[in-house]
């Protein structure tokens, strides 16, 4: 079986390739696309985004994209959706950087989220975000990542005081992995050997001794709150129950957009061809004007040359048509 984190040159699942692509947008070239979602394909390898210049929506969300790199030369890029992938390191923010038009940015539910001020890392780097994860960045956040982190070096150096565990699946709470174990007394069998009334009595001071766990020192974060929009009843989601409301919303309307962009292209063909069909027609009708035109100057030459004969010469030309015309 394969790896998937490691996968063979065989296996070529993990890549976008150009074929799903033009499938997904029913464009005729890549480089024309404007908003593509690839949600839950196991993907790893985007790099065919770098001839996507004119990508504007991208969500490649439930993947396992490691990298950033293969997003820097979209300079049209607006909105990127990446929920549940495989970044890690804060330094990969950098490759955004220079997408200034990007204004919406969502990394929820990758490790890099697990970093310490993560938000903060985020709205620092890029300040040209108005929306990170599910939340509007606000002026204050914005001032107070500024001041914190001034530069990118300032958050890297910051993020590796932090690093990130190396599985999601093996990190623990630090409310869980620091709570103080409660021991069973040794009074419960004692209790249990007591009467009736003795027993609670006892009871009641083992849970009177029993230490109440301490607040850790360094609580978890709670998680972004889920926005509040609601789907109208008449719109039909996809993936409703995998992708946040308001990510799903966006590629719903955004699909509907693309729908209406390639009919606008159908009518335009279609347009194309009736002004096509139209200069043919004009062009027919100006050779038959001028074939008209010419059998006419043929005929008036002809009565000219035929006014000119004597009589004997009209009795020769009789005979010469009543022999070339058939019966």
């Amino acid at each position: 079986m394969t790896n998937p984190n490691n996968p063979s040159s065989s296996d070529t699942s993990h890549i976008l390739h150009e074929r799903l692509i033009l499938q997904k947008t029913k464009q005729n070239a890549i480089h024309l696309v404007k908003n593509l979602n690839c949600w839950g394909k196991a993907l790893s390898d985007v790099s065919i985004l770098q001839k996507m210049p004119n990508v504007q929506i991208l969500s490649l969300s439930v993947n396992k994209i490691s990298t950033l790199r293969d997003f820097s030369g979209l300079r049209d890029l607006r909105e990127l959706y990446l929920r549940k992938n495989e970044v890690r390191d804060m330094s990969e923010v950098r490759h955004l950087q220079n997408l200034h038009n990007l204004s919406v940015l969502w990394l929820m539910d990758n490790p890099i989220t697990d970093q310490i001020d993560y938000r903060m890392k985020v709205i620092a780097a890029l300040p040209q975000l108005n929306k990170l994860d599910s939340n509007e960045i606000s002026n204050e956040e914005r001032i107070l990542a500024t001041q914190k982190y001034p530069t990118m070096d300032a958050i890297i150096n910051a993020s590796l005081s932090s690093p990130v565990p190396s599985r999601r699946s093996d990190y623990t709470s630090p409310s869980v992995k620091h709570s103080p174990q409660v021991k069973p007394s040794p009074q419960r069998s004692y209790a249990s050997r007591s009467p009736p009334g003795r027993r609670v009595e006892l009871e009641q001071q083992q849970q009177n001794s029993i230490p109440h766990s301490q607040p850790p020192s360094n609580p978890v974060r709670p998680s972004p709150q889920r926005s509040q929009w609601a789907a109208p009843s008449d719109v039909k989601l996809p993936h409703a129950l995998n992708m946040r409301e308001d990510e799903t919303y966006v590629y719903n309307q955004f699909d509907q957009n693309g729908e209406v962009e390639r009919l606008r292209g159908t009518v335009e063909n279609l347009q194309l061809q009736l002004q096509v069909q139209q200069e043919k027609q004009q062009l027919m009708e100006e050779k038959h004007r001028i074939i008209s035109q010419r059998d006419n100057g043929v005929l008036e030459a002809t009565l000219l040359l035929i006014r000119s004969l004597n009589p004997s010469q009209l009795a020769s030309v009789r005979q010469e048509i009543e022999r070339l015309t058939p019966l």
